[in-house]
């Protein structure tokens, strides 16, 4: 706590003046000690100094009035998400963390999902579901992944991004780990991958020179092969997961290795792996090691999606009932691809997107908002069009993806041949679903839905303007 030495400051300087001769300031004293206080408050930057200031140098009729229900007139953009916050005269004297927290109780008040709001479409299955997108169904079984690897790399991943920080010092580009992580598709590992192509254009944007850039690579590069080896070094324990239930929560442990899940997220894993044929007694263990390592990968808004009333509105409107880029943990349907087919198997997933070649059928397209995943999945999706149109086959895709007009992944959406038609919603009014904590999550950018469809695909689910608007009705918010 730092009130009582500044307290103690302020009276040693006031009492020390007063003993050399300088000007005596006792009766209106405030103004020095105005001095004094943001002197030291511009190194000591902290909520404690603003509650301090208050009472120091406030009188009762200018102190804060009570918090009270904020308007919708007034609204301010919040840093970290780009939704706007409705705020009051009065809340503009709080403080930063303060105003923070009104924030986020308003988000949730608007965004957070019904209570009764499925995580998954359950009930949609489809037992000729291959036949109807023209694939003949993955006959390879899937092993039961090893919780202690996974925690070998949880910790690998925190010491790397720990390392990297360091190296880039307090030029980190933003999400510059993710971005790196993202870029890369070649190493073996499934967590560490090689290659730093993405990354050294990160650090150069971030004004470190060349050199430096190569550098910091390089150095990256050593890490992330030093992790990769103690991960594969690691041996696999038969301890027991055990699994524990409290207040709507299910924690699964098995020796140190945590995971806690909301229990509507726990039955549908649970469900999802019964589907998948997994063995009952390798069930908890699946579950363990698959969230551990979506955890120790971590990211902003890895585990988000969309809500799943549009979810609903693209099935019913475009028939789509598959995801390009999903997870076990935010998956809508039954059926979706994933990154990482070595612990999502369990659950149904069908591996990578890129290794899935559908001839028909429709899917939502969901890639990761960074430049080089985005503009991969847009070359990938128009590729797949060209050919089922040069078959006549129907084949279509809701692609998502956030409102960077200057991006080259835009630019090959936007600019498809294969495109009849697209919604735009404003980040500030709507909200992605994140299945990992089963609550909503701030949007930091306008969100666009494109509709990609070959003809066949347009005349049997037509993108007419009653289409789009329930679409982005789905997405919005009042």
């Amino acid at each position: 706590m730092l009130v009582l030495p500044l307290l103690f400051l302020i009276d040693r300087i006031h009492g020390g003046c007063a003993g050399r001769g300088c000007v005596e300031t006792r009766g209106s004293d405030q103004p020095s000690m105005l001095l004094v206080f943001f002197a030291i408050k511009k190194f000591y930057c902290h909520n404690t100094l603003d509650r301090l200031a208050d009472r120091l140098f406030s009188s009762p009729s200018n102190a804060r009035a009570p918090s009270r229900p904020m308007k919708r007139s007034a609204t301010r953009d919040d840093a970290d998400s780009g939704n706007k916050t409705p705020l009051t005269a009065a809340d503009a004297s709080l403080s930063k963390k303060a105003k923070k927290r009104l924030a986020d109780a308003h988000f949730e008040e608007r965004f957070a999902p019904p209570p009764d709001e499925p995580v998954w479409d359950e009930t949609h299955h489809e037992e000729d579901f291959w036949a109807k997108v023209g694939c003949e169904e993955p006959k390879n079984k899937h092993a039961t992944p090893s919780v202690a690897a996974e925690r070998a790399r949880r910790d690998g991943v925190a010491r790397v991004r720990k390392n990297l920080s360091r190296l880039c010092g307090d030029r980190y580009p933003s999400m510059a780990f993710e971005r790196w992580h993202l870029a890369c598709d070649d190493g073996g590992d499934p967590v560490f991958p090689r290659g730093g192509g993405a990354l050294r254009a990160d650090l150069v944007a971030s004004k470190h020179s060349a050199a430096e850039a190569d550098d910091i690579v390089a150095e990256h590069a050593k890490a992330v092969a030093a992790a990769r080896g103690r991960a594969a070094a690691t041996a696999s324990t038969a301890r027991a997961t055990t699994v524990s239930r409290r207040d709507g929560t299910v924690v699964l442990r098995c020796g140190d290795a945590t995971a806690e899940l909301p229990e509507k997220v726990d039955a549908k894993l649970r469900e999802l792996a019964r589907r998948a044929g997994t063995k009952p007694t390798d069930v908890d263990a699946c579950i363990l090691a698959m969230t551990m390592r979506y955890d120790a990968l971590g990211g902003s808004g890895f585990q988000a999606a969309l809500p799943g009333a549009a979810f609903r509105a693209l099935r019913d409107r475009f028939g789509v009932n598959f995801e390009c880029f999903a997870s076990p943990l935010n998956a809508y349907y039954e059926r979706y691809c994933s990154a990482h087919a070595d612990v999502d198997a369990p659950f149904g997933s069908l591996g990578s997107f890129y290794d899935f070649s559908p001839r028909r059928g429709a899917f939502e397209c969901n890639p990761p908002f960074a430049p080089a995943p985005l503009l991969r999945a847009a070359r990938r999706c128009d590729a797949l069009l060209a050919a089922a149109e040069a078959r006549r086959d129907a084949l279509a895709f809701a692609f998502v993806a956030p409102v960077w007009t200057d991006q080259a992944a835009w630019a090959a959406v936007d600019g498809s041949r294969f495109k009849r038609g697209a919604v735009r919603v404003p980040r500030e009014d709507h909200a992605w679903r994140d299945a990992r904590t089963a609550r909503a999550r701030r949007v930091p950018v306008d969100t666009a839905i494109f509709i990609l469809a070959t003809s066949a695909a347009e005349a049997a689910h037509p993108c007419d303007a009653a289409a789009l608007n329930e679409v982005r009705a789905a997405l919005l918010v009042p």
